[in-house]
């Protein structure tokens, strides 16, 4: 659609839902809720409806999600070093964090930019999308 102009855009893919993050760092979940879960042993861009599987366990403990209270407030604590940690998981976030960091990069004065970053986040050596890394 954009033709020869492709490079002033980029088009990111979260997973579905931004509750697919929070079993990444479950401490967020648990302080929040009161709950004892943890952290999901594989790739949480894979978790089908995970908004859904959150209520679903929530419910077995008779307790409720609130998407904006609730969410909010996990959204707050979530450790987005914990959720990059791995480097074979969340290619989509990681590939939206290394366009954002593309761009920073382009204005060096400011200072967002050091090796720190690049390793905080596992853009080295993590997975990447191959959807929408190449933009």
């Amino acid at each position: 659609m954009l033709g020869t102009q492709k490079h002033r855009a980029s088009v990111h893919f979260l997973v579905n839902m931004l509750e697919a993050y929070y079993f990444a760092y479950a401490e967020a979940i648990n302080r929040v809720l009161g709950t004892s879960f943890s952290d999901y042993p594989g790739d949480v861009e894979t978790i089908p409806h995970p908004k859904g599987k959150l209520k679903e366990e929530l419910k077995k403990q008779s307790r409720n999600f609130n998407e904006i209270q609730d969410g909010g407030q996990i959204l707050d604590l979530l450790d987005i070093e914990q959720v990059l940690a791995q480097p074979d998981t969340c290619a989509s976030l990681r590939t939206l964090f290394a366009w954002c960091l593309k761009v920073l990069e382009q204005y060096p004065s400011q200072g967002y930019l050091d090796q720190s970053v690049m390793n905080k986040y596992r853009l080295n050596d993590g997975i990447l999308s191959p959807i929408t890394s190449p933009q």
